[in-house]
């Protein structure tokens, strides 16, 4: 909980509950949360209701402590920002989402810089299909 409290305070603001609470909900995620994951997690450990937590999260993501990243569906999900960036394996299906561990885009940045003198900030990468249990459900 003090790594929220310094990371508050260094980017100006102060260490509330709804803060601290949001930023401990994230860090023990392994994948990006809906603002309504996050407020089904921290509802039952304060008075927070999910304009609190919305409001939050907007106040997070404009310092960059968190990234907001919106989905063709239009949904949005939030992840701390540990200046990583990640890509993922999702299902059409149940929604899954897997981590893939090493980025294949970043030669590929580097070699478009070199040629068209643009300079990337960044990439988006998601590959989208059907995990091996919805391919199970599938057949039967």
């Amino acid at each position: 909980m003090g790594e929220n409290k310094d990371i508050l305070k260094k980017n100006g603001l102060k260490s509330t509950k709804s803060r601290k609470l949001i930023l401990e909900v994230l860090e023990k995620s392994k994948e990006p949360m809906s603002a309504q994951k996050i407020f089904n997690n921290v509802r039952h450990q304060g008075e927070l209701d999910f304009s609190t937590v919305y409001r939050t999260l907007s106040t997070l993501t404009d310092k960059s402590i968190i990234i907001k990243n919106i989905e063709d569906n239009g949904k949005a999900y939030y992840q701390i920002n540990n200046h990583n960036h990640s890509h993922y394996l999702i299902c059409s299906e149940c929604k899954k989402r897997i981590l893939i561990d090493a980025c294949p885009l970043e030669e590929m940045a580097k070699n478009l810089e070199k040629i068209t003198g643009f300079h990337i900030s960044g990439h988006k990468l998601e590959f989208i299909g059907e995990c091996p249990e919805c391919l199970k459900k599938d057949k039967l």
